[in-house]
Order: C-alpha cells, then sequence, then structure tokens
C-alpha cells in the first residue's frame, strides 16, 4: 500500500539497511538493523555500532529517523531516563548498555520500555 512512497533504499551491510519514504509531506528514514549478539566479539560491536553513527549522521535533521528490528540488547529500565522507560526488561547487558550510547549520542529514545506490555 506505501511501496510508493519509497524513494530509494540501500543495503549498508549485512546487518544495516535503509529505507527512505516520504509520506503526507514528511520524510523519513528508516534503518532496519540486525544488532551483533552479547557473545560476539567487541571489534564486531564496536564496528556495527561506527556503521550505524555514520548511517545516523548521514541523513542529518533534514528527515524522520526510525530505528526498527533486533538489536539483540536487554538495556534494562529507569523511572527517570529521558531513553529507556520503566517497561523495559529487569536485566541489563552490554549490548543494551551500548544501545543506550548510541540513542543518548543521537537522541533518540527506544520506545518499547516505554509502554507496558504484557508477556504472551
Amino acid at each position: 500500500m506505501w511501496k510508493h512512497n519509497i524513494t530509494n533504499w540501500q543495503c549498508i551491510d549485512e546487518r544495516i539497511i535503509t529505507v527512505n519514504v516520504n509520506i503526507l509531506k514528511t520524510r523519513f528514514t528508516v534503518v532496519g538493523v540486525y544488532g551483533p549478539n552479547e557473545d560476539e566479539l567487541v571489534a564486531n560491536k564496536e564496528h556495527f555500532y561506527e556503521t550505524l553513527q555514520r548511517v545516523v549522521t548521514a541523513f542529518g535533521n533534514n528527515r524522520e529517523l526510525v530505528l526498527i528490528r533486533d538489536f539483540n540488547a536487554r538495556p534494562g529500565r529507569s523511572n527517570n531516563n529521558h531513553i529507556i522507560g520503566r517497561f523495559g526488561k529487569e536485566e541489563s547487558c552490554d549490548n543494551g548498555a551500548r544501545l543506550i550510547d548510541s540513542c543518548e549520542q543521537n537522541n533518540l529514545k527506544i520506545t518499547n520500555c516505554f509502554f507496558n506490555i504484557k508477556d504472551l
């Protein structure tokens, strides 16, 4: 239904893809990611987040940015944090800390931590 609104897409690497979409006079970039596993080598994690940062920076402030998919991260939860909310999983991990750092750097939020979602 919305595919005619896609202006272009680009496969950055095996973990990151971008899709530019114009909807109702708003320009969006959707960045789909599949982050490295928690037990991945630190160098691979650093490469992933450096690549992601280059991609995010390249779009600047002239588009709305949406990051989706699986970061393989557990950022935890917090009652007083502008990046994560109080409804995340209790446990956190190294990948979660990396994701929070990336969000802080780019003024983003981890939205699934802000909503109380029932486990099925």
